[in-house]
């Protein structure tokens, strides 16, 4: 990128300083380089691309959310990464030891540590502006204080060796720590490689999120802890220690050389190496301790866990359990909270997370939601609302949208309300920094006003399996589509031995169809299909056993083609049929799976129910069952109202066309 003089100065953020025979001028672009050159050397030209990896990951982040997990099979280097941890883990000293997992061919590393030093000093000079600096040495010095790394002796000073570039993240809705050293294995070394570029990511061990947040919801009484420092208790074997070399200051405001003996956040392999070494421990601990073994397969996500039981002391077992368990890891399980206040009241405050009602950014969440301990409810996370006057672009768009963190869909419909926004945007060819027309921003400003609601909306922890624990439980599933989206949704009903009712929304999804047009069955037909995946999988996940399995369509055109074998349709129908039908050999119940019809509910139909039949008090309904095509619906929206007007909407909306 070629500047004029008189732009620099506007895009200057810090004072310049000297690299070799050239000055360096911080700006918003990055360095800004200007000195003298050896007329030697020859010119070139280099292009440089740059890209935003934040709002990248977090458009990642948003289609992944959505996906229905499947079983996946590991690519030859995710068993070559395992099979190196097989072979390197040890236990030393009461803690786990392990070697970095490596490609078959690593490329060569040049020189890191000048860029190590720079990068350092760049970092002082943020920190300094931000009056931060202090704050992070003193992360940084208790490195040594709690032995998770040390001085790079003499003898091993000309060792080949990289050296981790370290900046701070700072963190000030975080409760322990708000300012992270964090290091970074991705730098380039002077043969324009990397230590990441050497190593191994290892496969995706953790429990998709979905299910882990159904699960907790199951539990009468649910409790929540946080591994603290979890990569840092455990141990980088000897020979790994000198590729995590890294610069910092003393006491004295030297410039020391070290290196991390333990596992560093910012390196390739560690999450695989953390998530494996927990697996490892609970799999050789599962007769010993089997209920806490048992939890960490299942219900734990990178370092936090969620889980809890039926009751007060079956949930303090369970946290006796594992604490003892990660005691004989070395490492320590904290910050526990729970929403009984007698459990509460057998842990010790210094183990307790500090809870808080207000539900702000630095509210303690579960696994990206806010949980209110004290009323047992969950609140979506939402991102801060951009200032009235500001630009809206595709960019604002999809970084706003991406920010709506809700995994079990409780907001299905109005994120995608969202997304089909951003595909109108797309389909206008808008660049990414370009204002959005004025049609789209009334549609956009709509959708914003919708934000609080959704943030301050309170959703019931316990689903109506927690309350009903012996009560007969049936799932009723149910999906639609119109010509821009198509969504399901899956129920939980729960009948008690007093003949009352309760219904909870379990999860639901919404996606947006194709830009190449397709007609309304085809799209109905895709959300039967997204249905019949979440069936499957969900009855998997929920624990108590399931009486029954309902599939709910309106579509009498995919009712006539499920039958068929897919020989018969066309090869976009054939091969959706086909996967509906193998789902029904992997519903692991003993009950049969129906696809019965359903008439259409339209919003006013729904909103003069709610008038007209006020559901009884307590979360409870006291209709009858249903089980006929005519009548059913009307009465299961009753149950819904039971719950809330929330529900209600998100089944009218995934009923009506989703526009």
């Amino acid at each position: 990128m070629v500047l004029g003089v008189t732009q620099t100065s506007a895009l200057t953020t810090g004072c310049p300083f000297q690299v070799g025979t050239l000055q360096a001028l911080p700006t918003q672009l990055g360095l800004c380089l200007s000195g003298p050159m050896d007329s030697a050397t020859r010119p070139s030209v280099r292009t440089v691309t740059s890209s935003s990896p934040a709002l990248e990951e977090d458009l990642s982040r948003l289609w992944e959310l959505d996906k229905v997990p499947e079983a996946s099979t590991h690519t030859a280097e995710e068993e070559s990464a395992l099979e190196q941890f097989e072979t390197s883990c040890q236990r030393v000293d009461g803690r786990y030891s392990v070697s970095l997992p490596r490609v078959a061919s690593p490329p060569e590393l040049g020189d890191s540590r000048k860029q190590a030093m720079s990068r350092l000093f760049a970092n002082e000079r943020t920190l300094c502006a931000k009056d931060k600096l202090d704050a992070f040495n003193s992360v940084v010095r208790e490195y040594f204080t709690l032995d998770h790394a040390e001085l790079v002796p003499a003898a091993d000073v000309n060792k080949p060796s990289y050296y981790l570039p370290v900046h701070a993240v700072l963190k000030e809705s975080s409760t322990s720590t708000k300012v992270r050293a964090v290091f970074d294995a991705s730098a380039r070394t002077s043969t324009g490689t990397a230590l990441n570029d050497q190593l191994l990511a290892g496969p995706n061990l953790y429990p998709p999120l979905s299910d882990i947040l159904i699960r907790f919801r199951c539990h009468k009484v649910a409790v929540s802890g946080d591994i603290s420092k979890m990569f840092r208790e455990i141990l980088l074997n000897p020979e790994e220690r000198d590729w995590h070399r890294f610069l910092f200051r003393d006491n004295n405001n030297h410039l020391q050389d070290a290196r991390m003996k333990r596992l560093t956040f910012g390196v390739k392999s560690s999450p695989f190496l953390a998530t494996q070494v927990l697996r490892h421990h609970a799999s050789t601990h599962l007769e010993s301790h089997p209920t806490a073994a048992q939890t960490i397969l299942t219900n734990f996500y990178v370092d936090d866990v969620l889980s809890g039981a039926a009751s007060t002391d079956s949930a303090y077992h369970l946290y006796k359990e594992l604490r003892e368990l990660f005691s004989i890891a070395g490492m320590d399980l904290r910050k526990w909270r729970t929403n009984d206040a007698q459990l509460r009241q057998r842990i010790p405050d210094d183990l307790l997370e500090t809870d808080t009602c207000a539900i702000t950014s630095a509210a303690p969440k579960a696994l990206g939601v806010h949980w209110d301990t004290r009323a047992d409810v969950l609140h979506v996370s939402t991102p801060d609302l951009p200032p009235a006057d500001a630009k809206v672009t595709k960019r604002t768009i999809a970084f706003i949208t991406a920010g709506v963190f809700d995994v079990l869909g409780l907001f299905a419909p109005v994120v995608i309300s969202a997304r089909i926004l951003f595909q109108d945007i797309w389909r206008r060819g808008l660049s990414w920094d370009e204002e959005v027309p004025d049609d789209l921003q009334v549609r956009w400003q709509h959708w914003l006003s919708d934000l609080p609601l959704i943030h301050n909306h309170a959703v019931p922890r316990q689903l109506s399996i927690a309350s009903y624990p012996d009560a007969k439980l049936t799932l009723h599933s149910f999906c639609d589509a119109s010509s821009v989206a198509y969504g399901a949704a899956i129920y939980a009903r729960t009948e008690a031995a007093d003949s009352s009712v309760s219904v909870s929304l379990v999860i639901a999804k919404a996606r947006v169809l194709p830009t190449r047009p397709i007609t309304i069955p085809k799209a109905e037909l895709s959300g039967t299909l997204l249905l019949a995946k979440m069936l499957t999988h969900t009855v998997n996940v929920l624990n108590p056993p399931i009486t029954s399995v309902y599939a709910w369509t309106n579509s009498q055109i995919v009712l006539f083609w499920l039958p068929k074998s897919p020989s018969q349709l066309n090869r976009f129908v054939a091969n959706r049929v086909a996967a509906i039908q193998e789902t029904y050999f992997h519903l692991n119940i003993g009950a049969m799976c129906l696809l019965l019809t359903i008439q259409r509910i339209s919003r006013a139909e729904g909103l003069e129910l709610l008038i007209s039949s006020p559901p009884s008090s307590g979360g409870t309904a006291q209709t009858g069952y249903f089980n006929l095509p005519n009548s059913g619906p009307l009465l299961f929206v009753r149950l819904l109202l039971s719950q809330s007007i929330l529900y209600l909407s998100n089944l009218v909306l995934l009923y009506q066309p989703l526009t």
